[in-house]
């Protein structure tokens, strides 16, 4: 009986041919060199490059088990000779066993049948036996030997996301990236319920400033994916939707109810692709939140279809970003705007030229009654040495980008957009002489810099600290 089905190919140059010879004893004649054939005899597509009378180590590699749980895999080191008449002769000689129990979060290794101890470092960073197993290993064909349905994905994510040393340039190493899977064991259970391509869902949590859109600690799809059951079965479905999308979707549901929301999906679906709701969701749920567009329903109609096949719009999510766009302008220049226009672009395009002649009157009316609202005005704080004050115009922030040498005067649309709030950090005994400018965003302290962009002092950056502390804000700048 044939232990092992491995082969060995050269060069024949009575023949002129390249030939194989495999363990079954077929041998073989090849037009040209290549590696992707398969033996006529026995189905062996393992073959390696070897000259007659010399010996070749080869890791030949077992898989005993394997499934969504884990796998457990044989390493056998052959030498390989083949004689005159192309006899594959093979001699075995160190075996080992590793055991990857994905469910566990367990690693083991045999090695000539004694159980060896692994590193107690989570990551096996050091640990020269397990790195040894791989040593001259092929890991893409490694991967597709041990991948089953549902977890072929992270596997192929062990190896090419999580697999690299501390330089990005570094070779992938696939016992780098199996220990680190364990971090997403979330993905597991993705897999396990049938959700394809499960890499698409990996959050960059090595990123101090990432926001998660899932819940990595969950225990099922719900909890993970953090939205309603009708929504996991689209998700699901297309394997398109990834992290930005389900974003949109948890962002979507805290204005829209989940009845609607699914009547919203139905619509969509017949009509374009999730991934084209998502793209216009945010912008939608604008249009029908802040404009007291109630009917979603007809809203939807009217960006996925209406718009499409009677005035040549393609996208909705152009459509959307049109119609919240000539909303926003007719409101603020005080004039009547139809809901659902028949020729959306040309009533924009009208209203833009309205808009842009009164743009700059508009703009400053907008900046004042920004800065002087309740919660930006709440942000103000004094002490002895140093005041945080609010800008009171928009040539406040020119005057202050001028004298510190930076581009905060680009701030003023996310300034009116209320995106954000620009502070000034004055000397409290100078207020009128700029020190230092501050980004806060929602409740995060995004930036903080004096001149030509310059970090802080230690004691202003102590004053910023106790600041944030007492109006409740976190320190999370900008890097």
């Amino acid at each position: 009986m044939q232990k092992y089905k491995i082969g060995i190919y050269n060069y024949n140059h009575d023949k002129e041919k390249w030939i194989y010879s495999c363990t079954c004893g077929t041998v073989g004649l090849l037009d040209n060199q290549s590696t992707n054939y398969t033996c006529e005899g026995c189905g062996n597509s393992r073959f390696i490059y070897r000259g007659v009378h010399t010996r070749e180590t080869y890791p030949y590699i077992d898989i005993i088990d394997k499934s969504k749980k884990g796998f457990k895999a044989k390493r056998t080191n052959l030498s390989l000779t083949v004689d005159k008449e192309y006899n594959v002769m093979v001699k075995p000689n160190m075996v080992q066993v590793l055991l990857y129990d994905l469910a566990n979060h367990k690693i083991r290794l045999w090695k000539k049948g004694k159980e060896v101890a692994l590193s107690n470092n989570k990551y096996l960073k050091h640990d020269r036996n397990f790195q040894r197993f791989f040593q001259g290993v092929n890991e893409e064909q490694f991967i597709n030997m041990i991948s089953v349905d549902g977890v072929s994905a992270m596997y192929d994510m062990a190896w090419k996301d999580l697999s690299r040393g501390n330089n990005w340039n570094s070779e992938r190493r696939l016992y780098r990236g199996l220990p680190r899977l364990f971090d997403y064991i979330y993905l597991e259970i993705l897999a396990n319920a049938g959700f394809p391509n499960v890499n698409r869902f990996k959050e960059s949590r090595g990123s101090r400033w990432y926001t998660p859109r899932i819940n990595v600690e969950g225990k099922s799809p719900k909890e993970i994916i953090q939205l309603p059951k009708f929504c996991l079965k689209y998700i699901r479905e297309d394997d398109s939707i990834g992290l930005y999308e389900i974003e949109q979707m948890q962002q979507a549901l805290k204005k829209v109810d989940g009845n609607r929301f699914r009547e919203l999906l139905e619509i969509v679906k017949d009509e374009a692709s999730i991934r084209d709701l998502c793209n216009a969701l945010d912008t939608l749920v604008e249009i029908h939140d802040t404009y007291k567009y109630n009917n979603i329903k007809k809203l939807t109609l009217y960006l996925f279809r209406e718009i499409r096949m009677t005035q040549g719009i393609m996208k909705a999510s152009t459509g959307a970003t049109l119609l919240r766009d000539y909303i926003k302008m007719a409101t603020k220049l005080g004039q009547d705007y139809e809901k659902y226009p028949k020729s959306l672009k040309k009533e924009h395009d009208i209203t833009q030229m309205n808009y842009k002649v009164k743009e700059n009157e508009l703009k400053q009316k907008e900046f004042k009654e920004a800065v002087e609202s309740e919660r930006y005005k709440y942000y103000e704080y004094k002490k002895k040495d140093y005041s945080i004050i609010s800008p009171s115009e928009m040539d406040d922030l020119i005057k202050e980008g001028n004298e510190l040498s930076h581009c905060v005067a680009s701030y003023v649309d996310s300034i009116t957009a209320k995106r954000c709030n620009i502070y000034f950090m004055r000397n409290t005994e100078d207020l009128n002489k700029p020190l230092a400018t501050i980004e806060v965003r929602g409740d995060n302290v995004r930036q903080a810099r004096g001149y030509a962009n310059r970090a802080l002092k230690k004691e202003e950056r102590d004053f910023v600290a106790e600041w944030a502390k007492k109006k409740e804000l976190n320190l999370n700048y900008y890097y």
